[in-house]
């Protein structure tokens, strides 16, 4: 079941990092008795938690819940990362040539909307894009997964 699964995973990732579940609990912004509830199937995580724990213990959802499949939704994942890792590395390399017009014009490019506006506003906002787009992708993953694995209750 997935929620013995994520149990599992938790205090095994927790244990692998050496953390007490008060450590890890404020890591998290939650109590070290609320670690405790998820490492024991007492309370289930919230997405937004599970989004933090995916994070922290830098793992995807399918080692978590122990649930291996294809997911259009990784594949989305994965190509954002990767257009975003490549856009980045092209704004550094304007930005160490010392051309800072070229990254603005990167970013433009991708955002005309915010043509006229300076490299930090422009970075700012390239930022929140890529954030939004991951959780977005992140949650729907995580809803397909739980809706595959927690059966109804009669």
């Amino acid at each position: 079941m997935l929620s013995e699964q994520f149990q599992e995973s938790l205090k095994q990732l927790r244990t692998q990092k050496n953390l007490t579940q008060d450590e890890l609990a404020e890591k998290l912004g939650v109590s070290g008795q609320t670690i405790y509830k998820y490492e024991n199937g007492i309370t289930f995580p919230p997405p937004e938690k599970i989004e933090k724990i995916l994070h922290f213990f830098n793992v995807d959802p399918n080692n978590l819940f122990g649930y291996n499949s294809y997911s259009k939704n990784i594949d989305t994942l994965l190509r954002i990362i990767a257009n975003e890792g490549s856009l980045q590395a092209d704004i550094l390399q304007e930005l160490k040539a010392n051309d800072e017009s070229s990254a603005i014009n990167l970013l433009v490019n991708r955002y005309p909307f915010l043509e006229g506006y300076n490299l930090e506003l422009l970075k700012e906002y390239n930022d929140f894009d890529f954030e939004r787009s991951i959780k977005k992708y992140i949650n729907q993953e995580l809803n397909r997964i739980i809706a595959l694995k927690v059966s109804p209750e009669d």
